[in-house]
């Protein structure tokens, strides 16, 4: 479910505020076998059967601000919230054992979480003459990044949730309106 709602305090000042409500439910059974895998027959005992669920709740924010300063010329901030829902893991293949001794690994997650991230942005929107000009200064922050995890040599990958990032930076665009109607 998502709302959003534009409150205008002024004629030139709007705020704007919204809410996703995201609920995700997943029944998984994965079941592995043959020579790769090295099982033949998959159980759960043996592992070559993984059953499980994962079902979670996320709750993303979004509030923000438009201030007009006259028709054609505008202002805006905004802080909201995203994620990137969870995910089931393949099973290594017995050729991965060797890597997996050697780095410490005695398994790999059946399941890997969200990640999350928050938005921050500034900037404005400026018509001069024919021209358009758009422009912001951002911030993301990203927390439990979704991040494939390769064993070194025998070609397998899983996910796992590592760390955090940031990126931040400006953008900024242009455009000229050529030709009559402008």
């Amino acid at each position: 479910a998502y709302g959003e709602l534009t409150y205008s305090v002024t004629d030139k000042l709007k705020l704007i505020g919204g809410l996703r409500l995201s609920r995700t439910d997943l029944d998984y059974w994965q079941e592995t076998a043959g020579p790769i895998s090295g099982v033949v027959n998959p159980t759960l005992a043996n592992g070559g059967v993984i059953v499980g669920q994962i079902a979670e709740e996320q709750v993303s924010p979004k509030i923000g601000f438009q201030y007009l300063l006259d028709d054609r010329n505008s202002l805006f901030g905004t802080i909201s919230s995203g994620y990137r829902v969870g995910g089931v893991n393949q099973r290594p293949p017995t050729r991965c054992a060797t890597d997996m001794e050697l780095l410490g690994i005695t398994t790999t997650p059946n399941t890997y979480d969200s990640d999350q991230v928050w938005n921050y942005e500034l900037g404005g929107k400026f018509r001069i003459g024919s021209t358009q000009i758009n422009g912001s200064v951002y911030r993301l922050e990203w927390a439990d990044t979704q991040t494939n995890y390769g064993l070194p040599t025998c070609g397998f990958t899983y996910t796992v949730n590592a760390g955090k990032a940031v990126s931040q930076g400006v953008d900024l665009d242009a455009k000229a309106y050529l030709g009559a109607g402008v």
